[in-house]
């Protein structure tokens, strides 16, 4: 392998560099730079260290410098400190072994640049299924703002964990930025529609309602809800300290920010004390021990309820109340009622440090760029309305006064 030594004009300093042929995804000249030294000397047995580290190709000796291979000690080491959910993690592995570990598969950790982060983030395409004439098909897709943002932060952390660990000289997903997110123009429920919507007799005397009154009116997420237990209960506020995923096993809630205490409304503590008193009816019936798993939110038979059931049995009943031709309920997703609780807090002034404590967000910023804007959107159109009101209603009102005294 071809090295030598030069020096900066910049600088003054010595540099050892090594030449290691093509780079297998740019094809340009690939050099290796080592770190500045003042004596010539020192450079000189720098590069000589450099040049055994390497083979004539240009590839580390050990495979252990593979992206797969620091990927795997970032899962073992890393992922436990920064995802607090098993959800966050399984969707941090999809991201890297579905897309970024085979389009870096024939490459050293060393060798990525810059630019192939930059590449590799501008030929990302994901699957996503659509429904077309009732089948549902799988397309590749550019991926949207965030999900882009996310696989870019999954891959920062493993090149910062590989800087750290002395693998790469420089974090390559420096320097990148990727375009913001748009905030979306997100449906919410008026006050007037939530309250129609657990007003429903398929709603109120069904054994979804706590929940989906716990979801309307203090924000939690759908995963906090069905984690609840009854030890979180205090008679007058919920303590959050858990999540609850899809396959039905505890998790860590998303941040830190997300453990926090709830203050309850009295018509929800109602609903609570009656919960319990139906968990202990049930359980007698069945022969069981009285709150038998300790959660809050439970079937028929005491057992807990999957979060996914929630979201299924929610669309389910805004189609069927809106196919009865009644109040016709604007389609929304079951997080969307954790938005509606966020942006009617906003609207009637509630202070944002508040909204975003109740929400469990790390920062007030968050909350800002989330609901901030369709709050004001909100506030608009009521002003718009009361602008209407002044102008053509009350001042077609005081022309027919004046005709009629005339």
């Amino acid at each position: 392998m071809k090295g030598y030594v030069t020096q900066k004009k910049s600088n003054k300093l010595y540099y050892p560099v090594i030449y290691r042929g093509q780079d297998n995804i740019t094809k340009k000249k690939d050099y290796k730079w080592g770190s500045g030294y003042i004596k010539k000397k020192d450079a000189e047995t720098a590069l000589a260290k450099m040049v055994v580290n390497y083979s004539d190709n240009g590839k580390p000796v050990s495979e252990d410098e593979s992206l797969k291979y620091i990927y795997e000690q970032w899962l073992e080491l890393v992922v436990p400190e920064i995802y607090h959910s098993s959800q966050s993690v399984a969707t941090a592995k999809g991201y890297v072994t579905k897309h970024v570990l085979p389009y870096f598969e024939k490459v050293s950790i060393d060798e990525i640049g810059t630019q192939d982060i930059q590449k590799f983030l501008f030929k990302l395409r994901i699957d996503k299924t659509f429904n077309e004439n009732g089948k549902k098909v799988r397309k590749k897709v550019v991926p949207s703002a965030a999900t882009k943002r996310k696989i870019f932060s999954i891959l920062n952390s493993i090149f910062s964990s590989a800087k750290t660990w002395g693998y790469v000289l420089k974090n390559p997903c420096d320097g990148i930025e990727l375009k913001s997110p748009d905030t979306p123009d997100m449906e919410v429920w008026t006050p007037e529609d939530t309250y129609y919507f657990l007003g429903l007799n398929e709603v109120r005397y069904g054994i979804y309602y706590l929940p989906f009154l716990l979801l309307a009116t203090t924000g939690m997420r759908r995963s906090e809800v069905c984690g609840l237990r009854w030890n979180d209960y205090d008679g007058s506020t919920l303590f959050l300290q858990r999540g609850l995923d899809t396959n039905l096993a505890e998790t860590d809630l998303k941040t830190k920010s997300s453990h926090r205490r709830i203050e309850l409304m009295g018509s929800v503590i109602t609903i609570l004390e009656e919960q319990k008193t139906k968990q202990a009816r049930i359980s007698a019936t069945l022969g069981l021990p009285p709150q038998i798993n300790g959660y809050i939110i439970t079937d028929e038979k005491n057992n807990v309820i999957n979060p996914y059931t929630l979201t299924k049995v929610f669309r389910k009943i805004i189609k069927n109340n809106n196919a009865k031709g009644k109040h016709q309920l604007p389609v929304i997703r079951l997080h969307d009622l954790r938005h509606g609780f966020a942006t009617t807090l906003l609207y009637n002034d509630t202070n944002i440090k508040v909204v975003s404590e109740m929400l469990g967000h790390a920062k007030t910023s968050t909350t800002q760029n989330i609901y901030q804007a369709a709050a004001t959107r909100t506030m608009q159109s009521q002003a718009v309305d009361k602008l209407e009101n002044i102008l053509f209603k009350k001042g077609q009102e005081k022309r027919q006064e004046n005709e009629i005294r005339a």
